[in-house]
């Protein structure tokens, strides 16, 4: 497949990476993903897309981080900025989404990202998330092979079409790119409104982060990527409590797992910080008792959450509640990303 670059549709891009995941996730491969800085949190989070689906019916399909062990049949992704990378991901991998120039081989597909950080991160995140949604459509789509195609047509026939229909696999490509497309201005519309709905809440916010002396972020699942990224882009003061994998699973297996940001905060947590917590449903309640947990002790709060708030909205243990106006928790991480960007360029001016 040949390297994409700007003057080339991200719709085109995004189908033919979903089409080249599962041609590998199809037969016996996996997904392997890896990244540098903020690259690195994306890459845990596509690995959650794949292995937790949010979309109740889809199946778990193999993905995990990290680039070693590699078999013939896996499918290798990397995910980098460059100005925030010292050292290049592994940029010999099958799929690369990166927003630095570089002498990539033609047998790569390169999505490549704007060179501003905020959009670059955008464009990224939106990408393997409608990646994701389209794997699901080509591994669910069927199709009546005739007697040499390969056992595996079945499962993606976008690659291997029936015999009485030569142009299946065209008319699927056709349909994955009007269905990228349409997501993608869906995506641009939602977090135009975020923005523009929260503009004095994103204010307050970023009061209250600036002031803070140290910023401690949290999510459970994808938001939890997204705290360790928002971490890094609000800078040295901001640390990310999801990052805890031994804290959080003794906290989960001894106590409780609704209280494994709450102890955390709790310990660490002092009357002059901030907690800044993403839950896509507003309803995750170890969220939810990690902030009553902070103003407990003096801290201030900022929730960052979908649909209509949910309990982050209503329960009083939040300053700011950032609420993203949608029902799709991809739609929703995409503007908690806008957001972040947005209040992380405010506290760098």
């Amino acid at each position: 497949m040949p390297i994409m670059d700007v003057e080339h549709s991200v719709a085109d891009t995004i189908v033919q990476i979903a089409e080249r995941i599962a041609v590998a996730l199809g037969g016996d491969g996996r997904l392997l993903v890896d990244g540098v800085g903020r690259g690195l949190a994306d890459a845990h989070h596509v690995v959650v897309e794949f292995m937790h689906p949010v979309t109740v019916g889809k199946r778990a399909l193999p993905a995990f981080h990290g680039l070693g062990g590699r078999r013939a049949d896996d499918v290798t992704m990397t995910i980098e900025y460059g100005h925030d990378a010292d050292i290049d991901v592994d940029i010999d991998a099958d799929i690369v989404l990166t927003d630095r120039p570089g002498d990539q081989t033609d047998s790569q597909l390169v999505l490549a990202l704007p060179s501003d950080v905020g959009d670059a991160k955008i464009t990224a995140v939106l990408a393997y998330h409608v990646a994701w949604e389209l794997v699901h459509v080509f591994l669910e789509s069927t199709t009546i092979s005739g007697d040499d195609a390969p056992a595996a047509s079945a499962l993606y026939p976008m690659l291997y079409a029936a015999d009485d229909d030569p142009d299946a696999g065209g008319a699927l490509r056709a349909a994955a790119r009007r269905s990228a497309e349409a997501k993608i201005t869906e995506s641009n519309e939602v977090r135009a409104r975020a923005l523009a709905d929260n503009v004095e809440l994103i204010d307050r916010a970023v009061e209250l982060i600036d002031r803070a002396g140290n910023v401690f972020t949290l999510g459970n699942g994808g938001s939890s990527t997204d705290a360790t990224d928002a971490a890094m882009a609000l800078g040295p003061r901001a640390r990310s409590l999801a990052d805890d994998v031994a804290t959080i699973s003794a906290l989960a297996n001894d106590v409780a797992f609704d209280v494994v940001f709450a102890r955390q905060v709790v310990t660490v947590g002092r009357p002059d910080d901030c907690v800044v917590a993403f839950s896509t449903s507003g309803n995750s309640n170890n969220v939810v008792e990690a902030a009553k947990a902070a103003k407990r002790i003096g801290m201030s709060t900022v929730g960052l959450a979908g649909y209509d708030g949910g309990a982050m909205a209503t329960c009083d243990a939040f300053d700011v509640v950032l609420v993203v106006d949608s029902d799709s928790v991809h739609r929703i991480q995409e503007a908690h990303s806008a957001m972040i960007g947005a209040i992380s360029t405010r506290l760098r001016t």
